[in-house]
C-alpha cells in the first residue's frame, strides 16, 4: 500500500514537472518577459489581475471576459460582476469580436461564446512578469488565421485594448470583421445600483458620436433618483480607436447580433434607453503572413473640458499607434520604479523564484502602498497630524521642528530631550 502511494506521488511529480515545463514557460516578447502557456482552450477559465501604477483595476479570465475601470467598482467601463457572471456574459458584456471570410456565412468568434469544433483553434495566453499586460491569442488552425487581443493601461489614457488579425495561411484572405467592447456603462450608475436595478440603469444611458475624431461618448441622461429634483449628469465615458480609421463604427450594442445572423451592418451614432457598445465593422485582406492591428483606448469620467482637451490632441494627431504604446511603456517603467523602491526585483538562478518574489512584492505594494521618498517624511503633515491628537505634543513638537521642512524617521527616534509621548508617537505613526 505504501509503495503505491509513493508511486502515485511520483507520477504526479513527474507530471507536474512535465506540465511546468510544457506550460508557464518565460520567453521574451518586445524586450519583455512574459509567461506563456499553451492548450488554454482545455483549462478550466481562471482569473487574472491586470495591473497598473495609477488607479485602473481590471479582473480578466482565461476565456476573455473582463470587468475594468478606475478607483473602486463605483467607476467601472464594464459592470463589475463575479466571475461566473463574466463567463456567462462572454460576449455580451466586455470584449466582442467575430469573423466571416467574404463570400461564406461560416462564423469564427474567438475567445466567444460559439467556439469552433474541438481541434480546429488553439489559445495561447502570455502574462507580462509585473502583470501589466495580459495577451489572449486563438489561432482557426482550418482558416489559417491568429486573432491576440492585448490589454494594457495607461495612466492618461485609461485602459488600452489591442487588437491583431494574422494571416498564417499560404492563400489570401479577404474578411469581414465586427470587433469592440460591449455593454459599457456610464459615469453615475455604481456597483450595487448595476446588480440590483441594471434595467432601469439602461433606461438612463444616452450615447453619441464625433465624427471628427471617431468618440464614443457614453453618459446618462440625468442621475437615477426619486427626487422630484434635477439630476444633471455632467460626466462620460469615452472610447476610440487608433488603427482603424477605414472601419464603420456603430455604438448599438445589438449590431452586434445582427452581424451573427447575417444581417447587414448598420451604422448608429446616437443610442438611447439600451445598451452601449463600440463596435468596429472591418473589410480586410490580408496577404500571406501580413496581418492588421488596431487600438481601442478606454477611459472614465471625462468632465466637458476633458473631452474637449482630448478632442484637441487627437486633431493634431498626438496620438498614432507609437505614441499609444509608448504611454503603455510609461505605465510599465513607473511600476518597476515603484518594485525597485520595494527591492521586488531580484535576478538569480532560479528563474521561476525570481517571478515569485517579484509577484509578492508587487501585492504587497499594492495592498499597502511604497515609500517614495524612503523614511523622509514632510513635515507639515506630521504637524496637522500631532495636532489632532495631542496638543500638548503638537506645541512640543512645533517649537523642537521649528523651520525645518522635512524630517527622517531616525532623527526624530534618535532625538534626546523630546517627551516619551512624542517620540512614541512619531515612531508609531511612520514605522
Amino acid at each position: 500500500m505504501i509503495a503505491t502511494v509513493q508511486e502515485t506521488r511520483s507520477k504526479e511529480k513527474q507530471q507536474n514537472a512535465a506540465y511546468q515545463e510544457s506550460n508557464g514557460r518565460v520567453v521574451t516578447r518586445a524586450g519583455r518577459k512574459m509567461i506563456e502557456v499553451d492548450g488554454v482552450q482545455h483549462l478550466p477559465p481562471f482569473m487574472m489581475i491586470l495591473t497598473s501604477d495609477r488607479d485602473h483595476w481590471m479582473f480578466i479570465n482565461s476565456d476573455g471576459s473582463f470587468t475594468c475601470g478606475r478607483r473602486n467598482p463605483d467607476h467601472a467601463l464594464l459592470p463589475y460582476y463575479t466571475q461566473d457572471k463574466l463567463q456567462d456574459m462572454r460576449g455580451s458584456s466586455g470584449s466582442f469580436s467575430a469573423l466571416k471570410i467574404s463570400g461564406s456565412q461560416d462564423l469564427w468568434m474567438p475567445f466567444g461564446v460559439m467556439p469552433p469544433v474541438a481541434g480546429t483553434v488553439e489559445r495561447v495566453l502570455r502574462k507580462s512578469d509585473m502583470g501589466d499586460t495580459v495577451e489572449l491569442q486563438e489561432t482557426h488552425l482550418e482558416w489559417g488565421l491568429r486573432w491576440s487581443i492585448c490589454y494594457r493601461s495607461s495612466g492618461r489614457l485609461g485602459i488600452v485594448r489591442s487588437v491583431t488579425c494574422e494571416n498564417i495561411s499560404p492563400k489570401v484572405k479577404v474578411l469581414e470583421v465586427v470587433d469592440g467592447l460591449r455593454n459599457i456603462l456610464c459615469p453615475g450608475i455604481e456597483a450595487r445600483f448595476q446588480n440590483e436595478f441594471s434595467c432601469l440603469g439602461d433606461a438612463y444611458k444616452q450615447a453619441s458620436f464625433d465624427h471628427k475624431v471617431r468618440m464614443g461618448l457614453y453618459s446618462l441622461s440625468s442621475l437615477p433618483t426619486d427626487l422630484a429634483s434635477p439630476m444633471e449628469a455632467l460626466r462620460a465615458n469615452v472610447v476610440w480607436a487608433v488603427g482603424a480609421e477605414a472601419a464603420e463604427v456603430t455604438l448599438a450594442s445589438e449590431a452586434g447580433e445582427h452581424f451573427i445572423q447575417g444581417r447587414i451592418f448598420q451604422r448608429q451614432h446616437n443610442i438611447r434607453g439600451q445598451r452601449l457598445a463600440y463596435l468596429l465593422h472591418h473589410h480586410l485582406e490580408l496577404a500571406p503572413g501580413e496581418n492588421k492591428t488596431w487600438h481601442l483606448c478606454a477611459d472614465l469620467d471625462y468632465d466637458v473640458l476633458k473631452v474637449e482637451q482630448r478632442c484637441r490632441e487627437i486633431v493634431a494627431g498626438k496620438w498614432p499607434e507609437n505614441a499609444v504604446l509608448q504611454a503603455c511603456a510609461q505605465n510599465a517603467e513607473r511600476l518597476r520604479a515603484r518594485l525597485l523602491q520595494a527591492d521586488g526585483i531580484q535576478v538569480t538562478n532560479h528563474q521561476r523564484g525570481d517571478l515569485r518574489h517579484l509577484s509578492n512584492s508587487l501585492f504587497n505594494i499594492m495592498r499597502g502602498g511604497a515609500l517614495p521618498t524612503g523614511y523622509t517624511f514632510p513635515v507639515n503633515d506630521l504637524k496637522r497630524t500631532i495636532r489632532a491628537w495631542n496638543k500638548e505634543a503638537s506645541t512640543e513638537f512645533e517649537a523642537w521642528v521649528g523651520s525645518r521642512s522635512g524630517l527622517d524617521l531616525f532623527t526624530v527616534q534618535q532625538s534626546a530631550g523630546l517627551s516619551p509621548d512624542l517620540t512614541g508617537f512619531c515612531g508609531n505613526t511612520y514605522p
